[in-house]
């Protein structure tokens, strides 16, 4: 007796891997977008933790007196690359840049001071989809009124938020026309 043994031949086993191909690659698509979208939320959650320890930085470097007051009157536009979290930021594909300006003053005569109400505006952007965030934080200050003084000379620089009521409630008008902390816009 003769056994009829029928090989497979190579278009057939062709054929067969052209339908598992097929019914698999909708599959792999979906799972590579959740991977991407997974990436990009990871990568603007630490430009989030970025931009924060940015803004600690910063008032930092305020209270060591090493911004000078000119250059918060200027309203300058700074790169974040000097610093060392600004550094972090190329790693996940942003860049960014800060600026300190002033928003409103107030003078109070009994004591020689000008209060300041100084604005912090740090702005990444995403150098892929060129996506941009901006937060803004905001500072008060007491200082004389010789503008030469830099930010910080004394520990009390810095106002105490309880104590100053009414000059927030004077600033209201200023917030008003100012998009909200850690919004984000696009280009």
């Amino acid at each position: 007796m003769k056994k009829n043994k029928h090989h497979f031949q190579l278009l057939e086993i062709m054929i067969a891997m052209l339908l598992i191909v097929t019914c698999v690659t909708p599959a792999l698509h979906i799972y590579m977008n959740m991977y991407r979208q997974e990436t990009q939320t990871i990568h603007n959650y630490k430009a989030d933790h970025i931009a924060r320890l940015l803004h600690a930085d910063i008032t930092e470097l305020m209270y060591q007196n090493a911004i000078a007051f000119e250059e918060i009157l200027a309203g300058l536009e700074r790169p974040l690359d000097d610093f060392k979290n600004g550094k972090k930021l190329k790693n996940i594909g942003f860049t960014g840049y800060y600026t300190l300006s002033v928003l409103n003053h107030e003078t109070v005569k009994k004591e020689q001071l000008v209060k300041y109400l100084a604005g912090l505006n740090i702005v990444l952007e995403n150098k892929k989809n060129k996506e941009v965030k901006k937060y803004e934080y905001i500072h008060y200050i007491k200082g004389h009124s010789v503008p030469s003084r830099t930010i910080g000379q004394i520990q009390d620089d810095i106002i105490d938020q309880d104590d100053n009521e009414e000059f927030r409630d004077s600033a209201k008008d200023t917030f008003l026309t100012q998009p909200k902390l850690g919004k984000k816009n696009k280009k």
